[in-house]
């Protein structure tokens, strides 16, 4: 669908891409509800869009019944204005790239993931390991909190050129050199990159607790008055001491 208006005047969906689906919307706006549902394998791209969404921009899930399923949803720029999270992501394997977007959540989360409530729901063992939860964010300046609550599941966060204000809690984050991420309530983070890293700062009175077997464990104290705390086994060769004090600028 190019350039095209998409208006749900009650309860409801703008786009809804479901298993073998592949949906293309380019320069598009939507209003509704709840912007785009995504279930089971299948891919959604958001190309220059404008999102308007009561709920949820996006909500992403799974009733196929296949544990190793991914959902993918490609997000490039465009604005996107939620009443509560930007990215809803419940009880699935997910690929979430966004690149150069604007992102507003009134309830100030961008991305959370939970367990699903859903009694129709993809069941996981508790001993499969599956893709899990691979989020990108490039090129954007963001305020907003991202909380992974999935107890099934790894969060993966990649910041890449991106400066984030906010909350990060239970992911693995990877930062490259050109990022910029201040917490503004304590997180919880793992650590497990080796190579240069971008700046991780915290606002006064909060700390980053971070796992990670890379990193010098230890306590830092952060430019804007935060802390990071390291814990783990401790760096694998002298080369990576001086992360810490990369990270902490």
């Amino acid at each position: 669908a190019n350039r095209c208006d998409i208006q749900v005047r009650n309860n409801g969906y703008a786009s809804y891409c479901d298993h073998g689906a592949n949906v293309v919307l380019n320069d598009c706006n939507l209003k509704a509800t709840i912007g785009v549902i995504i279930a089971g394998k299948c891919r959604e791209f958001l190309n220059r869009c404008t999102v308007k969404a009561g709920d949820y921009a996006a909500m992403l899930h799974s009733v196929f019944g296949n544990t190793h399923e991914v959902s993918e949803l490609s997000v490039q720029g465009g604005d996107i204005h939620s009443g509560k999270e930007c990215f809803l992501i419940k009880s699935q394997n997910v690929y979430l790239d966004i690149r150069g977007a604007k992102l507003h959540s009134d309830t100030g989360v961008l991305i959370r993931t939970k367990f699903n409530e859903d009694p129709c729901r993809t069941e996981l063992p508790d001993f499969e390991e599956v893709y899990g939860v691979k989020a990108v964010l490039s090129d954007m300046d963001i305020s907003g909190d991202i909380l992974h609550e999935d107890p099934q599941r790894v969060m993966a966060l990649t910041l890449k050129h991106t400066k984030l204000k906010g909350r990060i809690e239970n992911a693995v984050i990877v930062t490259d050199p050109a990022t910029t991420w201040t917490a503004t309530a304590d997180s919880h983070v793992t650590v497990t990159a080796f190579g240069p890293m971008g700046k991780i700062d915290a606002m006064p009175g909060v700390t980053i607790y971070a796992k990670s077997d890379v990193l010098k464990p230890g306590i830092t104290d952060l430019p804007s008055g935060g802390k990071l705390v390291v814990e783990g086994k401790g760096v694998r060769s002298e080369e990576h001491t001086s992360e810490l004090q990369s990270l902490a600028y």
